[in-house]
Protein backbone atom coordinates (compact mmCIF):
# COMPACT_ATOMS: atom_id res chain seq x y z
CA UNK A 1 0.00 0.00 0.00
CA UNK A 2 2.79 2.42 0.96
CA UNK A 3 4.74 1.53 -2.16
CA UNK A 4 1.71 2.19 -4.37
CA UNK A 5 1.18 5.55 -2.67
CA UNK A 6 4.80 6.55 -3.26
CA UNK A 7 4.55 5.61 -6.96
CA UNK A 8 1.34 7.67 -7.27
CA UNK A 9 2.96 10.69 -5.60
CA UNK A 10 6.01 10.40 -7.87
CA UNK A 11 3.85 10.28 -10.99
CA UNK A 12 1.89 13.33 -9.84
CA UNK A 13 5.10 15.25 -9.20
CA UNK A 14 6.41 14.39 -12.68
CA UNK A 15 3.11 15.42 -14.25
CA UNK A 16 3.15 18.76 -12.43
CA UNK A 17 6.74 19.32 -13.53
CA UNK A 18 5.87 18.68 -17.20
CA UNK A 19 2.83 20.94 -17.00
CA UNK A 20 4.95 23.71 -15.47
CA UNK A 21 7.53 23.41 -18.27
CA UNK A 22 4.80 23.49 -20.96
CA UNK A 23 3.09 26.51 -19.36
CA UNK A 24 6.38 28.38 -19.09
CA UNK A 25 7.20 27.62 -22.73
CA UNK A 26 3.76 28.83 -23.80
CA UNK A 27 4.28 32.11 -21.93
CA UNK A 28 7.78 32.71 -23.28
CA UNK A 29 7.12 31.74 -26.93
CA UNK A 30 5.10 34.88 -27.89
CA UNK A 31 7.72 37.13 -26.32
CA UNK A 32 10.57 35.41 -28.13
CA UNK A 33 8.64 35.46 -31.40
CA UNK A 34 7.92 39.18 -31.01
CA UNK A 35 11.60 39.93 -30.39
CA UNK A 36 12.84 37.96 -33.38
CA UNK A 37 10.15 38.80 -35.95
CA UNK A 38 10.38 42.38 -37.23
CA UNK A 39 7.20 44.29 -38.07
CA UNK A 40 6.30 44.13 -41.78
CA UNK A 41 7.37 47.14 -43.82
CA UNK A 42 5.05 48.67 -46.41
CA UNK A 43 6.25 48.46 -50.00
CA UNK A 44 4.97 50.61 -52.87
CA UNK A 45 4.88 48.98 -56.31
CA UNK A 46 4.08 50.73 -59.60
CA UNK A 47 3.24 48.78 -62.71
CA UNK A 48 0.66 47.43 -65.16
CA UNK A 49 -1.95 44.81 -64.25
CA UNK A 50 -1.29 41.50 -65.99
CA UNK A 51 -4.01 39.50 -64.23
CA UNK A 52 -6.59 40.12 -61.51
CA UNK A 53 -9.27 38.23 -59.61
CA UNK A 54 -11.29 38.67 -56.44
CA UNK A 55 -8.39 37.35 -54.35
CA UNK A 56 -5.20 37.97 -56.37
CA UNK A 57 -3.46 40.61 -58.46
CA UNK A 58 -0.45 40.20 -60.75
CA UNK A 59 1.44 43.37 -61.67
CA UNK A 60 4.28 43.79 -64.16
CA UNK A 61 6.65 46.42 -62.81
CA UNK A 62 8.62 48.96 -64.81
CA UNK A 63 11.64 46.64 -64.67
CA UNK A 64 9.70 43.78 -66.26
CA UNK A 65 9.24 41.72 -63.09
CA UNK A 66 5.91 40.08 -62.25
CA UNK A 67 4.74 40.48 -58.65
CA UNK A 68 1.85 38.48 -57.19
CA UNK A 69 -0.34 40.13 -54.54
CA UNK A 70 -3.10 38.74 -52.36
CA UNK A 71 -5.61 41.19 -50.95
CA UNK A 72 -5.73 41.74 -47.22
CA UNK A 73 -9.09 41.44 -45.54
CA UNK A 74 -9.53 45.20 -45.33
CA UNK A 75 -7.76 46.19 -48.55
CA UNK A 76 -8.82 49.47 -50.18
CA UNK A 77 -9.30 48.78 -53.89
CA UNK A 78 -11.72 49.29 -56.78
CA UNK A 79 -14.49 46.74 -57.30
CA UNK A 80 -12.67 45.59 -60.44
CA UNK A 81 -9.13 46.16 -61.64
CA UNK A 82 -8.94 45.72 -65.44
CA UNK A 83 -6.00 44.11 -67.16
CA UNK A 84 -3.69 46.71 -68.66
CA UNK A 85 -4.47 49.33 -66.02
CA UNK A 86 -1.58 51.25 -64.49
CA UNK A 87 -1.69 50.88 -60.71
CA UNK A 88 0.13 51.77 -57.52
CA UNK A 89 -0.03 49.01 -54.92
CA UNK A 90 0.86 49.39 -51.26
CA UNK A 91 1.67 46.04 -49.64
CA UNK A 92 3.77 44.24 -47.06
CA UNK A 93 5.70 40.97 -47.46
CA UNK A 94 4.49 37.76 -45.89
CA UNK A 95 6.69 34.98 -44.51
CA UNK A 96 6.24 32.82 -47.62
CA UNK A 97 7.30 35.70 -49.92
CA UNK A 98 3.82 36.65 -51.16
CA UNK A 99 2.96 40.36 -51.02
CA UNK A 100 -0.26 41.28 -49.16
CA UNK A 101 -1.91 44.31 -50.79
CA UNK A 102 -3.52 46.84 -48.46
CA UNK A 103 -4.21 49.59 -51.00
CA UNK A 104 -4.62 49.51 -54.79
CA UNK A 105 -4.90 52.80 -56.67
CA UNK A 106 -5.66 52.75 -60.39
CA UNK A 107 -3.80 55.63 -62.08
CA UNK A 108 -4.96 55.00 -65.65
CA UNK A 109 -6.99 52.46 -67.54
CA UNK A 110 -9.66 52.14 -64.83
CA UNK A 111 -11.67 53.97 -62.16
CA UNK A 112 -9.51 55.77 -59.61
CA UNK A 113 -10.40 55.78 -55.91
CA UNK A 114 -10.73 59.31 -54.54
CA UNK A 115 -11.24 60.53 -51.02
CA UNK A 116 -14.84 61.31 -50.09
CA UNK A 117 -15.65 65.09 -50.12
CA UNK A 118 -16.36 66.86 -46.85
CA UNK A 119 -20.02 67.03 -45.77
CA UNK A 120 -21.85 69.74 -47.74
CA UNK A 121 -18.98 70.21 -50.18
CA UNK A 122 -19.22 69.57 -53.90
CA UNK A 123 -16.69 67.74 -55.97
CA UNK A 124 -15.78 69.96 -58.94
CA UNK A 125 -13.81 67.23 -60.68
CA UNK A 126 -15.78 64.42 -62.24
CA UNK A 127 -14.51 60.89 -61.77
CA UNK A 128 -12.65 59.90 -64.94
CA UNK A 129 -14.34 57.29 -67.06
CA UNK A 130 -12.67 53.90 -67.40
CA UNK A 131 -10.33 53.74 -70.36
CA UNK A 132 -10.00 50.67 -72.52
CA UNK A 133 -6.84 48.65 -72.12
CA UNK A 134 -4.10 49.90 -74.41
CA UNK A 135 -2.89 47.84 -77.30
CA UNK A 136 -0.02 45.58 -76.46
CA UNK A 137 -0.94 45.47 -72.75
CA UNK A 138 0.38 42.40 -70.96
CA UNK A 139 -1.94 39.43 -70.71
CA UNK A 140 -1.98 36.23 -68.71
CA UNK A 141 0.00 34.51 -71.48
CA UNK A 142 3.19 36.39 -70.60
CA UNK A 143 3.04 35.63 -66.85
CA UNK A 144 5.86 33.26 -65.81
CA UNK A 145 4.77 29.69 -65.08
CA UNK A 146 5.78 29.80 -61.40
CA UNK A 147 3.75 32.98 -60.78
CA UNK A 148 0.78 31.60 -62.68
CA UNK A 149 0.89 28.31 -60.71
CA UNK A 150 1.00 30.19 -57.40
CA UNK A 151 -1.88 32.43 -58.51
CA UNK A 152 -3.92 29.35 -59.50
CA UNK A 153 -3.32 27.67 -56.13
CA UNK A 154 -4.37 30.77 -54.19
CA UNK A 155 -7.50 31.15 -56.33
CA UNK A 156 -8.38 27.50 -55.63
CA UNK A 157 -7.89 28.00 -51.91
CA UNK A 158 -10.12 31.09 -51.82
CA UNK A 159 -13.07 29.55 -53.69
CA UNK A 160 -16.34 29.30 -51.80
CA UNK A 161 -17.07 25.90 -53.33
CA UNK A 162 -14.81 23.00 -54.23
CA UNK A 163 -15.00 19.25 -54.76
CA UNK A 164 -12.41 16.50 -54.54
CA UNK A 165 -11.59 12.88 -53.93
CA UNK A 166 -10.25 11.16 -50.82
CA UNK A 167 -9.12 7.76 -49.63
CA UNK A 168 -7.58 6.11 -46.61
CA UNK A 169 -7.83 3.33 -44.09
CA UNK A 170 -10.05 2.71 -41.09
CA UNK A 171 -9.09 0.90 -37.91
CA UNK A 172 -11.41 -1.08 -35.62
CA UNK A 173 -12.61 -2.60 -37.88
CA UNK A 174 -9.98 -2.62 -40.61
CA UNK A 175 -11.37 -1.24 -43.88
CA UNK A 176 -10.13 0.58 -46.96
CA UNK A 177 -12.00 3.83 -47.63
CA UNK A 178 -12.61 5.71 -50.89
CA UNK A 179 -14.95 8.63 -51.40
CA UNK A 180 -15.82 12.14 -52.50
CA UNK A 181 -15.51 15.39 -50.55
CA UNK A 182 -16.74 18.95 -50.94
CA UNK A 183 -15.98 22.34 -49.41
CA UNK A 184 -18.62 25.04 -48.87
CA UNK A 185 -18.16 28.38 -47.23
CA UNK A 186 -17.03 30.15 -45.27
CA UNK A 187 -20.25 30.08 -43.20
CA UNK A 188 -21.07 32.19 -40.12
CA UNK A 189 -17.37 33.05 -39.78
CA UNK A 190 -14.49 33.56 -42.23
CA UNK A 191 -12.65 30.59 -40.67
CA UNK A 192 -15.54 28.10 -40.59
CA UNK A 193 -16.36 25.91 -43.61
CA UNK A 194 -18.76 23.04 -44.25
CA UNK A 195 -17.04 19.84 -45.46
CA UNK A 196 -19.62 17.17 -46.40
CA UNK A 197 -18.18 13.91 -47.68
CA UNK A 198 -19.22 10.35 -48.50
CA UNK A 199 -17.09 7.20 -48.15
CA UNK A 200 -17.42 3.59 -49.18
CA UNK A 201 -15.46 1.17 -47.00
CA UNK A 202 -14.70 -2.46 -47.62
CA UNK A 203 -12.75 -5.00 -45.61
CA UNK A 204 -12.56 -8.73 -45.07
CA UNK A 205 -15.70 -8.74 -42.91
CA UNK A 206 -17.08 -5.19 -43.04
CA UNK A 207 -18.77 -3.39 -45.92
CA UNK A 208 -20.04 0.14 -45.29
CA UNK A 209 -21.31 3.38 -46.80
CA UNK A 210 -20.94 6.61 -44.81
CA UNK A 211 -22.29 10.14 -45.06
CA UNK A 212 -20.32 12.69 -43.01
CA UNK A 213 -21.62 16.23 -42.48
CA UNK A 214 -18.49 17.80 -41.01
CA UNK A 215 -17.82 21.45 -40.21
CA UNK A 216 -14.25 22.63 -39.60
CA UNK A 217 -12.57 25.64 -38.03
CA UNK A 218 -9.30 26.89 -39.54
CA UNK A 219 -6.75 27.45 -36.79
CA UNK A 220 -5.02 30.87 -36.93
CA UNK A 221 -1.55 29.30 -37.14
CA UNK A 222 -0.79 30.47 -40.68
CA UNK A 223 -1.95 33.21 -43.12
CA UNK A 224 -5.35 32.70 -44.71
CA UNK A 225 -3.82 32.10 -48.15
CA UNK A 226 -0.57 30.61 -46.85
CA UNK A 227 1.15 27.43 -48.00
CA UNK A 228 -0.77 25.34 -45.47
CA UNK A 229 -3.43 25.63 -42.81
CA UNK A 230 -4.46 23.40 -39.89
CA UNK A 231 -8.02 22.82 -38.80
CA UNK A 232 -10.24 21.07 -36.25
CA UNK A 233 -13.77 19.89 -36.83
CA UNK A 234 -16.74 17.74 -35.93
CA UNK A 235 -20.00 16.60 -37.42
CA UNK A 236 -22.67 13.89 -37.50
CA UNK A 237 -22.03 10.54 -39.17
CA UNK A 238 -24.64 8.34 -40.84
CA UNK A 239 -23.48 4.81 -41.73
CA UNK A 240 -24.92 1.75 -43.41
CA UNK A 241 -22.84 -1.18 -42.18
CA UNK A 242 -22.79 -4.87 -43.10
CA UNK A 243 -20.66 -7.33 -41.11
CA UNK A 244 -21.06 -10.99 -42.07
CA UNK A 245 -18.50 -13.27 -40.44
CA UNK A 246 -19.97 -16.45 -41.99
CA UNK A 247 -19.51 -15.15 -45.53
CA UNK A 248 -16.03 -13.93 -44.69
CA UNK A 249 -15.10 -17.38 -43.40
CA UNK A 250 -16.33 -18.89 -46.67
CA UNK A 251 -14.34 -16.37 -48.72
CA UNK A 252 -17.46 -14.61 -50.03
CA UNK A 253 -16.71 -10.86 -50.41
CA UNK A 254 -19.90 -9.92 -52.24
CA UNK A 255 -22.08 -7.05 -51.02
CA UNK A 256 -25.62 -7.85 -49.86
CA UNK A 257 -27.59 -4.61 -49.68
CA UNK A 258 -30.39 -6.30 -47.70
CA UNK A 259 -27.99 -6.96 -44.83
CA UNK A 260 -27.02 -3.38 -43.97
CA UNK A 261 -27.57 -1.91 -40.49
CA UNK A 262 -28.11 1.83 -40.02
CA UNK A 263 -25.88 3.54 -37.44
CA UNK A 264 -25.47 7.17 -36.36
CA UNK A 265 -22.52 8.72 -34.61
CA UNK A 266 -20.25 11.73 -34.28
CA UNK A 267 -17.00 12.57 -36.06
CA UNK A 268 -14.16 14.45 -34.36
CA UNK A 269 -11.32 15.37 -36.72
CA UNK A 270 -8.09 17.28 -37.20
CA UNK A 271 -6.21 17.93 -40.41
CA UNK A 272 -3.79 19.93 -42.50
CA UNK A 273 -4.52 21.20 -46.01
CA UNK A 274 -2.09 22.71 -48.48
CA UNK A 275 -2.52 25.50 -50.98
CA UNK A 276 -2.05 22.98 -53.80
CA UNK A 277 -5.31 21.21 -52.82
CA UNK A 278 -3.83 18.22 -50.98
CA UNK A 279 -5.04 17.52 -47.45
CA UNK A 280 -4.34 14.99 -44.68
CA UNK A 281 -6.92 14.20 -42.03
CA UNK A 282 -7.22 12.14 -38.86
CA UNK A 283 -10.82 11.37 -37.91
CA UNK A 284 -12.16 9.59 -34.82
CA UNK A 285 -15.67 8.17 -34.61
CA UNK A 286 -17.85 8.26 -31.51
CA UNK A 287 -20.66 5.64 -31.46
CA UNK A 288 -19.78 4.66 -34.99
CA UNK A 289 -17.28 2.53 -36.91
CA UNK A 290 -14.48 2.56 -37.78
CA UNK A 291 -13.36 4.27 -34.61
CA UNK A 292 -10.28 5.77 -36.32
CA UNK A 293 -9.80 6.89 -39.92
CA UNK A 294 -6.64 8.15 -41.60
CA UNK A 295 -7.48 10.03 -44.81
CA UNK A 296 -5.66 11.78 -47.62
CA UNK A 297 -7.31 13.66 -50.46
CA UNK A 298 -7.21 16.35 -53.10
CA UNK A 299 -9.66 19.19 -53.80
CA UNK A 300 -9.82 20.64 -57.30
Amino acid sequence: MIRGTLIYVTLMQNALTYLSIISLAALLTPSIGNCQTPAPTDVTTNGVVASSSSSTLVVRTDTGQFVLFVFSRYAVKPATVPNGATVTVTSYPREDGVQVATNVRVRSGGPEIQAAPAPGATDPVATPKPKPATAGAPTEDVIPDNVRALERDIKRQSRRFGVGVQGGVGLDPEVVLVGLTAKLGPIFNSDITFRPNVDFGFGEVTKMFQINLDAVYRLPLSPRAGRWSAYLGAGPNFSFVSQNYERAAEGDNSVDFSDFTFKTGLNVLAGVEYRSGVFYELKAGVWTIPTLRIMVGYRF
